[in-house]
């Protein structure tokens, strides 16, 4: 999965709804991160 971060491609019996699930789980992650850092903050 790295490999294909870093060169920007993905195996070619990946669809692009398979893709697009896997953004949207990545973006969902990313938001909860940085709500769990900002409560973090508020909290300090």
């Amino acid at each position: 999965m790295l490999e294909w971060l870093e060169s920007n491609t993905a195996p070619e019996n990946v669809t692009q709804e398979q893709i697009a699930a896997h953004d949207g789980m990545i973006e969902s992650w990313i938001e909860e991160y940085w709500q769990k850092q900002d409560q973090v903050l508020e909290n300090s």
